[in-house]
């Protein structure tokens, strides 16, 4: 069991599954799924990476509105 900071400080909470996992951006993370989702359901990426449906679900709405982009490309599903 994790002991309780007692420096005031909140720790938050769980770590962001592929940027600390594998060592991914936030741009780079949105291109991985979207790409895995075009050969994947949301339940077989959620257990691949072991999240929820519904995290996986709100990263694919990312990548989609535009928020995912790389040197100003959106990234697309197609």
């Amino acid at each position: 069991m994790r002991t309780r900071r007692t420096d005031g400080i909140h720790a938050g909470g769980r770590p962001a599954i592929l940027e600390t996992k594998y060592q991914l951006t936030r741009d780079e993370m949105l291109i991985k799924i979207m790409q895995d989702y075009k050969n994947m359901t949301q339940a077989e990426l959620a257990r691949q990476y072991g999240v929820s449906r519904q995290t996986i679900c709100r990263y694919l709405k990312l990548a989609r509105e535009g928020n995912g982009e790389i040197n100003g490309k959106y990234i697309s599903t197609n």
